[in-house]
């Protein structure tokens, strides 16, 4: 079987991680699809245990407010181990990591590999990116 392969270079990546507070996280996505306007292709990519075609409609809002942008979304799956593989692939590429405070096992996911961890707006989001 064939699978067509989405060329993403030239693309900014955001990767969510999120078990239930993806309200928030799609608000910051959006914030960070703004500061990086000068890219036209956004690629998000979800970790969650909201399965295709489920984890649509949790970043619905992301879909249908950026129309400015060619928008990618890849399901990546639910685990750690999907988060980290994930991440070894867009090395050297520019993405952010947006992570949803409770799924704690996600943070501690991100301390076991080189990942430059902040907190946004309150401490609401979790966001990361490789140094």
């Amino acid at each position: 079987m064939c699978h067509l392969k989405i060329e993403d270079k030239n693309a900014f990546h955001i990767v969510l991680a999120f078990k239930e507070n993806e309200k928030v996280l799609c608000r910051e996505a959006i914030d960070q699809m703004r500061k990086h306007a000068k890219f036209k292709r956004m690629i998000i990519h979800v970790i969650s245990p909201h399965e295709s075609p489920l984890y649509i409609e949790k970043i619905r809002e992301i879909i249908t407010n950026n129309i400015a942008f060619t928008l990618i979304c890849r399901y990546h799956g639910k685990t750690t181990e999907d988060l980290l593989k994930l991440l070894e692939e867009l090395r050297g590429k520019p993405f952010v990591v947006l992570i949803d405070p409770s799924a704690k096992e996600y943070i501690n996911a991100l301390n076991t590999i080189e990942a430059k961890i902040a907190k946004i707006e309150g401490g609401e989001i979790i966001c990361a990116v490789m140094k």
